[in-house]
């Protein structure tokens, strides 16, 4: 169902209430060109005391899910208030995520809607220049630093990242394999427990959850781009390498995955990345893998995770040693 405009502005004028003499005069609604998995606009709103913003809505209740992202994503593990509250967060932290301009949350039922900059960029698969992906890995580091350590408060939608559900994910793309397929990742699964051990040990920070090149967009309108990740409805508490492990993904060459590995590492700690960093790397990449092969067999991929994350998980796994 279409929100009403009326609606739009009436939640746009409660989040302005507190500033004398602004209010909407207009909204005007076009699609969004990137829409992913929820329903997205652009927004042109005028304001009563001569400003104009360019907002983007998104709504982002279970039940707006459309198409495959409806299948990918279970009604028990999506929750409105997570991605409501990771943009909450990230408010004055000069990250350069879109601002956010207004939320409405109204549990259980809803609606939860988010009001944010719209960013004038592009999202970072269209990128062919690897500086900028090298950037995006730096900008990565710096958010895991300002949250490293971090506490949400109690009841907060952050929940935290429970790397069993991997063993679980595996156990399912068991499920679903045949073949040689089947046969290699049940020896994955035999050393599996020592990767879980492994990522429960890392530090724990803000997770964006879902870093993929659709999800971070590139503003080239100032230097240096601008780094603008969106969409942080999967945000967790986790460790922060499950990002980064999403970020080199793919059909890379050794020299360009290294270069962006070494610029998340070299942001966040100040050097190379060391042997004990590479090995956690990659068994993130192995968690990654796991769950995306666990999705259920009706989900297609959008084009930017739609990788051989068999071929993902024998080189993760080789790497560790457990295969």
């Amino acid at each position: 169902m279409t929100v009403r405009t009326a609606d739009l502005r009436e939640a746009l004028n409660e989040a302005f209430r507190r500033t004398p003499g602004v209010g909407v005069r207009s909204i005007v609604r076009s699609p969004y060109p990137y829409r992913t998995s929820f329903p997205l606009e652009d927004l042109d709103v005028s304001l009563k005391d001569g400003r104009h913003l360019r907002l983007m809505f998104k709504d982002i209740g279970f039940e707006r899910l459309e198409g495959p992202a409806k299948v990918a994503k279970a009604r028990s593990l999506h929750d409105p208030l997570r991605e409501i509250e990771a943009y909450k967060l990230l408010v004055g932290r000069g990250l350069g995520t879109p601002r956010l301009y207004a939320t409405v949350a109204k549990p259980p039922g809803g609606p939860f809607w988010l009001f944010i900059e719209r960013i004038d960029g592009v999202p970072l698969w269209q990128v062919g220049e690897r500086d900028v992906w090298e950037a995006a890995a730096a900008w990565l580091a710096r958010l895991h630093r300002s949250f490293l350590g971090f506490v949400p408060v109690s009841g907060s939608a952050l929940s935290a990242c429970d790397v069993r559900r991997s063993m679980e994910a595996l156990g399912r793309a068991i499920g679903h394999a045949s073949g040689g397929t089947r046969e290699v990742l049940e020896r994955i699964a035999v050393g599996y427990w020592d990767v879980v051990d492994r990522l429960k040990r890392l530090p724990r920070t803000l997770v964006h959850g879902d870093f993929h090149a659709s999800n971070i967009l590139i503003d080239r309108s100032c230097s240096p781009p601008r780094i603008a990740p969106a969409d942080w409805e999967m945000a967790m508490m986790g460790p922060g390498l499950l990002d980064l492990a999403s970020l080199v993904s793919g059909r890379w060459s050794v020299t360009d995955r290294s270069a962006m590995v070494s610029a998340y590492a070299n942001a966040y700690a100040g050097g190379a990345p060391d042997e004990e960093f590479l090995t956690d790397l990659e068994a993130c990449r192995l968690h990654n893998a796991a769950q995306l092969l666990g999705a259920s067999p009706e989900w297609t991929p959008p084009p930017d995770h739609a990788h051989d994350w068999v071929g993902e998980a024998v080189s993760a796994a080789e790497r560790l040693g457990i295969l």
